[in-house]
């Protein structure tokens, strides 16, 4: 897992190509919105989830999506918990994850993550590292 808190440039979302789609996961309302602005201005489709067992039910109906960006901290099924099922189903375990979160809790390790984004999160930051997984 790797902290981001700066990259390059980034390369925009060729026109004519299908959107990606990004699985945001977060229980807060206000930033699911927030996020979601600056995902599909940045030339993404997003799916959301409200906690891990809404983002396991979204991967089981959908199939996997391009990237998964995760809040650890949620009610009924936190990103921790999240991550230990998404283990389970191969197809998921190929779908890259960034976590967003204001800090690292427990002592989890954080195998199954890609990148660590810390809140509060900054636009282009965020985009640049989505563009990473295209």
């Amino acid at each position: 897992m790797q902290l981001i808190e700066q990259l390059g440039e980034r390369n925009p979302q060729p026109s004519g190509e299908t959107r990606p789609t990004i699985l945001l996961v977060d229980d807060n309302v206000d930033v699911r919105e927030a996020l979601r602005f600056v995902i599909e201005s940045g030339g993404y489709a997003v799916a959301e989830a409200w906690n891990g067992q809404e983002a396991l039910r979204y991967l089981h109906g959908n199939g996997p999506p391009r990237l998964i960006l995760l809040d650890l901290k949620m009610p009924i099924m936190d990103g921790w918990t999240f991550l230990e099922e998404r283990r389970k189903v191969a197809a998921f375990q190929q779908v890259p994850v960034i976590v967003i979160s204001a800090s690292l809790i427990g002592e989890n390790p954080l195998a199954d993550v890609d990148l660590w984004i810390p809140k509060p999160v900054y636009a282009e930051l965020l985009l640049a590292a989505i563009d990473r997984y295209r």
